[in-house]
């Protein structure tokens, strides 16, 4: 696994341990849905 992979699974991680949809992430760190999608995924 690499670097990519491990901080994507991080984010995943930590996004559904706080209870907070890819879409309330975006909105709250100005980064698009679609690249938070794409690093989780």
């Amino acid at each position: 696994m690499n670097i990519k992979e491990k901080f994507g699974q991080k984010v995943k991680l930590l996004r559904e341990q706080k209870e907070i949809s890819i879409e309330h992430l975006s909105n709250i760190s100005n980064v698009t849905y679609n690249l938070l999608y794409k690093i989780q995924h």
